[in-house]
């Protein structure tokens, strides 16, 4: 599962997580295409914003990341 479908799991949008967690929703888009990695700190936040392990914001990160095409 992508961080894009656990966050959509939970009904919401991007800018709703970002406020959540104290990041921008620009970050929120970088992290779900694999642009960026989150920090722990950030990972931490995610997955209390999700209902979900640390474990598995960073398994959702490398899974959105290798869902991406290299053209993008």
């Amino acid at each position: 599962m992508t961080l894009r479908e656990l966050r959509e799991k939970k009904m919401l949008t991007q800018q709703q997580l970002a406020k959540l967690i104290g990041v921008t929703q620009r970050t929120i888009s970088a992290y779900e295409i694999g642009q960026a990695k989150p920090s722990l700190d950030v990972a931490i936040r995610l997955a209390k914003a999700l209902g979900v392990s640390v474990e598995d914001v960073f398994e959702a990160w490398v899974e959105g990341k290798s869902s991406q095409s290299p053209s993008e």
